[in-house]
């Protein structure tokens, strides 16, 4: 204890809790409750003035005499009391932050003298209740007498006391500590932090109202944290192996910086992140692009580490980690269809040593490994962890509960493997530590409510109530909307419907009921058919269906071994074009034998595609590698640009956008084109009505409402919304994000959370 620190032989309680300043000791009711030297200190300072304001600098003075520290010292000291006094329960506010100024113990003392044989002798204001005074009066004599005795009997009874800890340790049981990461003031947090791997400090990204990005470090121990400079656009952090330096994807390139301050420095290019590692030889492991990589820290070419399978459907390497040998590391890989037969989605096991790589763990989302020998990932929104024995590569014994509702959806996170479209890479909002720090993220999954607006922004109304949407298609006659809902209220990628909407009455009717995932409608010209995509995860193809409206029946339009989605459908009748595996772009015969043939096979990213209302053009986006992208700030997602060419031949193309965009829309008459540009703004472009006229410039009609993180539309560029034929009515899918829903957690040690499925505590 600090030598200017009260030593009276007193207890004080408040509450269910007894501090023995003699002791040192801090007791809940017959358990001890450990406290580092300093915590202690605090305690006491703030226990003896009790109900009075304690400035800052009277508190440093008397914890640390003679020594500089800095006012975070004695912040992480206050935290730390503050988390571990919220275990006794009850909801009581013990530490009172007065602001400017200091701190107060605010919960009710009671001072009590110690005396052997546990009994207790009120004390009043401090002052002894001795009968006889001090000095050479009648009593004194007897009163030396009693306090020898007393001082002699107390010397026996710490010894008493103090036995236990000499021959050996005390075991302590006591609960996680656990408490809610805040944001900064003015931002939300996003989902994909993490947390040192000494466990003393976490890595997040803040996202304030106008859509903008910076990394923050706090310590887990304190309320103080800070913003590091030169990291806008930040996403996904990793930390280095000793947890002094950060990494980081920002404009294209993976950044370094040390916490303590300073310039990030560059470490290589790269595209479409999808998470980082780095081991104790200086190793950076990778994904870009949906593909592995390595390169070393103090920066180079990044060196392919393994290829995608595209034979057994893999479309992305996503979020390795390194295992402490720092040679054999853990990443997901996502398998087309889902988890099905044969090939499956899921954490695999691999080495820098060798191109091998095996299946550990099937599952949707990735799994984490948290030493000494548990696997940490998401089931049925739930984090569990498994036992895993990594030298045979086996997961062992049965799965046992940590958290509820942990968030897999990682907002702003896009996967774009190359050729393919983008995807969620498995993600889930965990990170553990080294020594048993868990920091994850909770909240119900994001709802989205469709809104009519007008061409000048006027908000006209809504239609149905906030759900999980996914996409929205209007029909050709306008009447109605094929609308994907999800079924439940689970984190269940499967099991989705289609629905339609009367566009008069804003009235939903269900039009699908497979028990799968039912996506990506496309209307027939007399909008009487809706084709689509049926996902199923006991299969890895995916099935193009057709529904008359009206009828329950669906009937299969086209199916063979891969995955096939419908984008359009012809004016005409006579063709529908579809993409297949996430590569290559068919065009499909409607009639009945359905002859496929490839419209474009090529290594870049091309969807959205829209036959003109003659059939004779398409309009589509695309980011070709030797076309400059240009950066979407409010999606983090690299956009490309708004093209048409002629249908079928592919000839006289032309770009139509200036600064990126995507989701182009035709009007009925042709002369009028509609796509999304930066920050989700409706775009609108004047067609030309004579061959090889050239397009007119594209103009912004309106922004959508905008929720607090600056983002529009969740992956605002896979059919978020739909324009009537006359150009006049837009439907919008509009976020409705409520901050409250969404949280941070710090649960350590995270081990203590285990409970198994017959509810005891693993050993």
């Amino acid at each position: 204890m600090a030598g200017n620190l009260s030593q009276g032989q007193v207890l004080y309680e408040f509450e269910s809790y007894r501090l023995d300043p003699v002791q040192r000791v801090l007791k809940r009711g017959d358990e001890f409750v450990p406290l580092a030297p300093k915590a202690f200190d605090v305690l006491l300072t703030l226990v003896e003035s009790a109900g009075r304001p304690v400035d800052k600098k009277d508190l440093l003075d008397r914890v640390w005499p003679d020594t500089f520290v800095e006012e975070g010292s004695l912040t992480q000291s206050i935290s730390i009391l503050r988390k571990v006094l919220e275990q006794g329960g009850g909801g009581i506010q013990y530490i009172e932050t007065i602001s400017k100024r200091g701190y107060r113990f605010s919960a009710p003392v009671k001072v009590l003298e110690s005396v052997p044989g546990d009994a207790e002798f009120p004390v009043s204001n401090g002052s002894r209740t001795d009968s006889a005074s001090e000095g050479n009066g009648p009593g004194a004599k007897a009163n030396w007498e009693r306090r020898l005795w007393l001082t002699v009997v107390a010397a026996l009874a710490v010894l008493a006391l103090a036995e236990p800890y000499l021959l050996k340790s005390p075991k302590v049981e006591i609960g996680p500590i656990r408490f809610v990461l805040s944001p900064p003031e003015g931002t939300r947090i996003h989902p994909a932090s993490a947390v040192s791997p000494d466990g003393s400090k976490v890595a997040f990204v803040a996202i304030d109202r106008s859509g903008s990005r910076a990394l923050w470090v706090r310590p887990v121990a304190s309320e103080a944290m800070h913003r590091l400079d030169d990291t806008e656009g930040a996403l996904l952090p990793f930390w280095s192996p000793d947890s002094e330096q950060i990494g980081f994807f920002a404009d294209g390139k993976i950044k370094i910086l040390p916490v303590a301050g300073g310039s990030a420095r560059i470490v290589c290019e790269q595209r479409y992140p999808g998470g980082g590692t780095w081991n104790r030889d200086g190793v950076i492991l990778f994904s870009q692009s949906g593909r592995l990589y390595r390169v070393s820290a103090a920066g180079g070419a990044p060196v392919p580490v393994m290829e995608l399978d595209i034979g057994r459907g893999e479309m992305a390497h996503t979020f390795p980690q390194f295992l402490p040998d720092g040679r054999r590391f853990l990443f997901f890989t996502e398998i087309s269809g889902g988890v099905g037969r044969g090939a499956r989605s899921g954490t695999y096991l691999a080495s820098l040593d060798s191109s091998d790589r095996r299946l550990l763990m099937a599952s949707r989302y990735r799994a984490a490994f948290a030493p000494p020998d548990h696997l940490l990932f998401v089931q049925n929104g739930s984090l569990v962890a498994q036992k895993v024995d990594l030298k045979r590569g086996l997961v062992t014994g049965e799965p046992a509960h940590v958290a509820n509702q942990v968030t897999v959806r990682l907002d702003r996170f896009f996967v774009n493997p190359q050729p393919g479209l983008a995807i969620d890479g498995g993600g889930a909002a965990f990170s553990v530590s080294d020594n048993g720090v868990l920091l994850y993220h909770s909240g119900s999954p994001p709802k989205s409510q469709l809104v009519w607006y007008d061409r000048d922004g006027t908000r006209l109304g809504t239609a149905g109530e906030p759900r999980e949407y996914a996409q929205v298609r209007l029909a050709p006659d306008d009447r109605h909307a094929a609308v994907a809902i999800k079924n439940t209220e689970k984190d269940d990628w499967e099991n989705w419907s289609l629905w339609l909407l009367d566009t008069e009455t804003n009235l939903f009717s269900r039009l699908t009921w497979g028990d799968g995932r039912d996506a990506d409608p496309v209307w027939s010209p007399d909008s009487s058919q809706v084709v689509y995509s049926a996902f199923s995860k006991s299969v890895r193809r995916v099935d193009m269906m057709a529904i008359t409206v009206g009828q329950n029946s669906p009937v299969v339009f086209y199916r063979d071994e891969h995955s096939n989605k419908p984008d359009a459908w012809s004016p005409d009748g006579r063709f529908i074009l579809c993409r297949r595996d996430e590569r290559v772009v068919l065009t499909l015969t409607t009639g009945a034998e359905r002859r496929p043939a490839i419209l474009f096979d090529r290594p870049y990213v091309m969807g959205g595609f829209r036959f003109s209302p003659d059939s004779r053009h398409l309009a589509y986006s695309f980011d070709e590698s030797n076309v400059p992208g240009h950066k979407d700030t409010s999606t983090g997602f690299v956009m490309g640009e708004i093209f048409i060419t002629s249908f079928p031949d592919l000839t006289a193309m032309r770009r139509i956008s200036t600064s990126g965009g995507c989701s182009p829309q035709w009007r009925r008459d042709g002369q009028e084109l509609f796509y999304l540009g930066q920050h989700a703004t409706v775009m609108a472009v004047d067609m030309p009505k004579r061959p090889h006229s050239e397009p007119g410039t594209p103009r912004k009609l309106f922004q959508p409402a905008m929720d607090d993180s600056g983002r529009a539309f969740p992956g605002f560029c896979m059919a978020q919304y739909a324009v009537t034929g006359d150009g006049k009515r837009f439907l919008v899918l509009e976020p409705v994000v409520n901050a409250s829903e969404q949280q941070a957690h710090i649960v350590t040690p995270w081990t203590s959370e285990l409970r198994m499925s017959n509810g005891q505590k693993p050993n």
